[in-house]
């Protein structure tokens, strides 16, 4: 995943799925899930339910300035 620092340059960041961490730590649910992304918040939300992650509750902070769409199929209205 590419991301960009405070200076606006691109950096390489390694990602994991949170079904892989749950799967290899033994974890069959999530209780409270917060997310705060900055920006990828509707393709983690996507995967969490693609991938069938039991999540009891999930907060989450969209970052909607950083997307011009939502879900597949979905639009996010304009904030500009």
């Amino acid at each position: 995943m590419l991301d960009r620092n405070a200076s606006g340059d691109a950096i390489e960041v390694t990602v994991r799925r949170l079904s892989t961490i749950m799967r290899e730590l033994g974890h069959g649910a999530i209780d409270l899930l917060k997310m705060d992304i900055e920006g990828a918040e509707y393709e983690v939300v996507a995967d969490l339910l693609e991938c069938g992650v039991d999540v009891r509750q999930l907060l989450v902070e969209f970052h909607h300035r950083c997307r011009k769409s939502g879900l597949p199929g979905r639009s996010v209205p304009s904030t500009t």
